[in-house]
């Protein structure tokens, strides 16, 4: 389902952005 996808990528996008909010 479309939900699942999108809670995946939210998953494995957010380390990066928070890395990249936090540096």
């Amino acid at each position: 389902c479309i939900i699942i996808l999108i809670d995946l990528h939210m998953t494995s996008v957010m380390p990066v952005v928070l890395y990249w909010v936090t540096k």
